[in-house]
C-alpha cells in the first residue's frame, strides 16, 4: 500500500443506503437499477408506481438520510474534529460512486465505510462495499487511502438504546389509550433463502438485534 499522509486531511465517514427514486416517474429506470438493467415489465411497474403514490409520490429515505449525515457530522466534529460526512446510495442518485468523488476531490485520506442496514449480509452489505471500492478504483488510487469498512453493528449498544427508546414510547402511548395488553411484532427484511443455504449470516445477525432487544424490553407477548 502505498503511504498515507492524513496530517491535515479530513477524515471521511461514508453512510451507504439502498436508494429510492425521487418521484413515479423515476420507477422504470430504478427498477433497471436494482435488477442489473432487466427491464420489468409494465404490471411490475404499476404495481411499485401505486405503492409510492399511497406514500404522496416519494420515498423519504434520502431526506431522513441526508438528516443522520448532518447530525453525525456535528456530533463527531463536536470537539474539534475534522470529520467529513458523505452519503451514497446504491440503486439511485447521489450514487456512492458520486459520493467517493466528491470524497477524492475533497482531500480525503481516510474513510470509514458503512452500510446502514445494521445485519451483515451478502445480499446488502456486500454489495454496498462492492459498489464502494468499484467507484475508489475508478476515481483514485485505492492505495492512497486508508479504508476502514464496518461489517456489522447488529448489537451495537447505541442501536439497542434507540429501538428500546421507540418501543418504550410507543407502548406509553398505548398504555394512555388503555391498551395494557401489548404484544411486539419485529419485522426484518427478506433475502432468498438459498442464500443461507450458503453460509449467508442475515439470519444470525437479526438474531443478535433481536435478543438484545428483547433482554432490555422483556416484553410479555413478542
Amino acid at each position: 500500500m502505498a503511504d498515507i499522509s492524513l496530517a491535515g486531511a479530513p477524515t471521511g465517514v461514508l453512510l451507504m443506503a439502498h436508494g429510492a427514486p425521487n418521484s413515479v416517474d423515476d420507477i422504470p429506470e430504478y427498477l433497471r437499477n436494482i435488477r442489473g438493467g432487466t427491464e420489468s415489465s409494465a404490471e411490475v411497474v404499476e404495481i411499485i408506481s401505486e405503492r409510492y403514490r399511497a406514500i404522496g409520490g416519494s420515498s423519504p429515505l434520502l431526506d431522513i438520510t441526508l438528516g443522520q449525515a448532518r447530525a453525525l457530522e456535528e456530533f463527531l466534529n463536536r470537539r474539534g474534529g475534522n470529520f467529513q460526512v458523505y452519503v451514497g446510495m446504491r440503486n439511485w442518485s447521489p450514487y456512492i460512486r458520486d459520493a467517493v468523488r466528491q470524497m477524492v476531490d475533497d482531500g480525503v485520506r481516510r474513510v470509514f465505510a458503512m452500510c446502514l442496514a445494521p445485519q451483515y449480509s451478502t445480499w446488502s452489505t456486500e454489495l454496498y462495499f462492492k459498489a464502494f471500492r468499484a467507484a475508489l478504483k475508478d476515481a483514485a488510487d485505492p492505495g492512497s487511502m486508508d479504508v476502514r469498512l464496518i461489517t456489522s453493528w447488529a448489537n451495537h449498544p447505541l442501536l439497542i438504546d434507540a429501538f428500546v427508546e421507540k418501543i418504550e414510547q410507543a407502548t406509553a402511548r398505548l398504555r394512555e389509550e388503555g391498551h395494557d395488553d401489548v404484544h411486539i411484532i419485529f419485522t426484518v427484511h427478506s433475502i432468498p433463502a438459498d442464500s443461507l443455504e450458503v453460509g449467508d449470516l442475515y439470519d444470525e445477525e437479526y438474531d443478535r438485534t433481536l435478543s438484545a432487544i428483547v433482554a432490555r424490553v422483556r416484553p410479555r407477548r413478542w
